[in-house]
């Protein structure tokens, strides 16, 4: 019997978008503006709508643009 293997679906994708070839800000600082949150009431989460996902447009840098993909 081979290993078990969970089934993996992109739910959302957030791209971040530099003006320039070499990008504006790093990577971490871009990922840190992305908060996600158990959603109030939810015990165990199973599913991506348990989930609040939020970007704190207001800390990604000048010349970078954030375009969310559902």
């Amino acid at each position: 019997m081979g290993p078990a293997r969970g089934n993996m679906a992109v739910r959302e994708l957030i791209v971040f978008k530099h003006d320039s070839e070499l990008g504006n800000a790093p990577a971490y600082k871009l990922f840190d503006t992305i908060h996600v949150q158990k959603k109030d009431g939810v015990i165990a989460p199973r599913n991506y709508t348990d989930y609040d996902i939020t970007v704190d447009e207001s800390k990604i840098p000048e010349h970078v643009t954030c375009t969310r993909m559902i």
